[in-house]
């Protein structure tokens, strides 16, 4: 289930950032939600590198 995973999030392209919201309270939470989303991005080609998925 986890090479799965990592499959469907590598065969992906990273997201891009979305543009700021106008509400300035959403402003935080959105650039970590955005942060979060890179992050998987990147956990999951080292994840590769260090366990390539089986063919």
């Amino acid at each position: 289930m986890v090479c799965r995973a990592v499959r469907d999030i590598r065969a992906a392209p990273p997201p891009p950032p979305d543009e700021p919201p106008a509400d300035s309270a959403l402003v935080a939470p959105c650039q970590a939600v955005d942060g979060l989303a890179v992050g998987t991005y990147a956990i999951s080609g080292l994840m590769l590198e260090v366990a390539p998925l089986p063919p």
